[in-house]
């Protein structure tokens, strides 16, 4: 991914840069046998807090299909979160590696990862891939932001300081910089476009991971046993 995100400095200036489980409910259907369980930990969190990480790891898990299968079990006494699911196609196995990762999407301006963040992942209406004409006929994939409507003007005032400046306006996932364009002129439009060496399945997956919400707790998976 640090090869691909590293060529979008450039194609930005110039383009302008979770819900709770379904509990299962139907008369006519059987219930999902369960092949498969992850378990875990949460540290420092309120009992509350418990429900909303059940709620963000179901979020996460469903960005893999709208079919996902699963049940969260919440030990209070131990905050521990027990996740039953079926492992089908092994896409637990993904999920497992990046369920606990924060995920927060960050604007700064400059390169610094100790700057403030301008706007964030809350700040961010949709994300989807699109694709953009490069010339010759050919078109090439891309990352499409749309903010929300407060968001957007912020976005418009923040390009509009840093228009025609030496400051960048720096995109980070976590702790990585996805890319830190210079900015020719104020994006008055609320869209942000990141381009580069994007192929359409790396396009859609930076898409899917700034889509599947922050986890702004201390999570870690104690255990687990995945079927496949």
């Amino acid at each position: 991914m640090k090869r691909i995100i590293s060529l979008c400095f450039a194609a930005l200036l110039l383009t302008s840069c979770g819900p709770a489980a379904a509990p299962f409910s139907s008369e006519n259907e059987t219930p999902p046998e369960y092949d498969s369980y992850i378990i875990f930990h949460a540290e420092d969190v309120s009992l509350s807090d418990l429900d909303d990480i059940a709620q963000i790891l179901d979020y996460r898990a469903r960005s893999y299909g709208s079919e996902i299968q699963d049940k969260f079990t919440i030990d209070r006494d131990n905050f521990d979160i027990r996740m039953d699911l079926v492992n089908e196609n092994g896409w637990a196995e993904v999920f497992l590696s990046e369920a606990v990762v924060p995920n927060i999407v960050a604007f700064r301006k400059g390169t610094d990862p100790s700057s403030e963040a301008l706007l964030g992942s809350s700040d961010i209406a949709s994300v989807s891939t699109t694709y953009i004409d490069i010339g010759a006929g050919d078109t090439e994939a891309a990352v499409a932001i749309e903010f929300s409507d407060p968001a957007a003007e912020k976005f418009e005032e923040i390009t509009g300081e840093l228009a025609g400046t030496d400051i960048s306006l720096s995109v980070w996932l976590d702790d990585e910089m996805l890319c830190a364009p210079m900015i020719s002129a104020p994006i008055v439009d609320g869209n942000a476009i990141l381009t580069g060496n994007f192929t359409e399945e790396s396009a859609n997956e930076l898409s899917r991971k700034m889509t599947i919400g922050e986890l702004p707790y201390k999570v870690t998976v104690v255990s687990s046993d995945l079927a496949g």
